[in-house]
């Protein structure tokens, strides 16, 4: 495949169309189309549908544009380095706010110590987004919590959920539970609403943040209460389940993935550590 073919095909998907595309890529909108067609006649397939109102990606140009990114980026990075440009590019890591609070010191030390010129650019976010940017080729390692409808990874442990509070936080049993969570599309929090509801208690998700920090004050004020793995419960807070009898939650699969493309020394050696560090602090809170 062309490089050069590549990235109009790269163009094209993002601006959705083969003119805009032109003028990004500064072509004529005939030589876009040429190039589409010559990379479309190479594979074998078609890689966009194409009418007088729009451009959409077929399966084919769905599955070939993250690998097209990465070879893309690939080019440049061996470009730069062979030239002595600039360093080499950082891996990107995607984890969740609760597990970076837990695993991320030490991921990122240990793997510093086996690249320390090899930099991690950190994204944060719920799993179901971190599958999504991992599919799109936004991301090279990613670790996160398994949901029904995302891919499976390498499982790294399986996790129970407890409902967590402060010592202090009162609840009347003919109020509402008021919750502390991540926004939809968090597995905890679909594991909160889903036993609750299976218990018959009346529930609010009163306070909503995509971060860990923000959850945990909000729990530390004695407002809500929250769901966590039992091994992220922070200081001051404690198991409520039998104290407020809540149902109980079902367990948690955390998984390791690896984007297809993520093929070198150093990406071999993040994924390594990920796996240490989970492992070993995994066996720890089981003791």
């Amino acid at each position: 495949m062309d490089l050069q073919h590549l990235a109009t095909f790269v163009a094209v998907a993002e601006t959705h169309g083969f003119s805009a595309a032109a003028q990004v890529l500064n072509l004529t909108q005939s030589a876009v189309s040429a190039q589409i067609s010559k990379l479309e006649r190479d594979l074998g397939v078609r890689l966009f549908e194409r009418t007088t109102r729009s451009v959409v990606l077929t399966d084919a140009g769905i599955t070939l544009l993250p690998y097209a990114r990465r070879l893309l980026n690939l080019s440049d990075t061996a470009s730069s380095l062979v030239s002595g440009e600039g360093n080499r590019p950082a891996l990107r890591l995607g984890i969740t706010t609760e597990q970076a609070d837990q695993f991320l010191p030490e991921i990122l030390r240990r793997f510093t110590a086996l690249h320390p010129q090899v930099g991690v650019q950190i994204d944060c976010s719920v799993s179901s987004v971190l599958a999504r940017k991992l599919a799109d080729g936004l991301l090279d390692v990613a670790l996160t919590i398994r949901h029904a409808d995302t891919p499976a990874g390498e499982t790294i442990d399986i996790e129970d959920l407890v409902w967590i509070a402060h010592p202090d936080m009162q609840w009347d049993r003919d109020s509402a539970l008021p919750i502390a969570a991540n926004p939809e599309g968090c597995i905890h929090r679909a594991h909160a609403i889903d036993a609750l509801a299976r218990a018959g208690l009346d529930w609010t998700v009163r306070y909503v943040s995509d971060s860990a920090a923000a959850v945990n004050a909000t729990v530390a004020a004695g407002l809500a209460v929250a769901v966590k793995s039992r091994r992220s419960i922070p200081p001051g807070m404690v198991e409520i389940d039998e104290v407020f009898d809540l149902p109980a939650l079902a367990p948690v699969t955390v998984d390791l993935h690896r984007a297809p493309t993520a093929v070198t020394k150093a990406d071999d050696d993040l994924v390594a550590v990920v796996r240490e560090v989970c492992g070993r602090r995994s066996a720890l809170s089981a003791m």
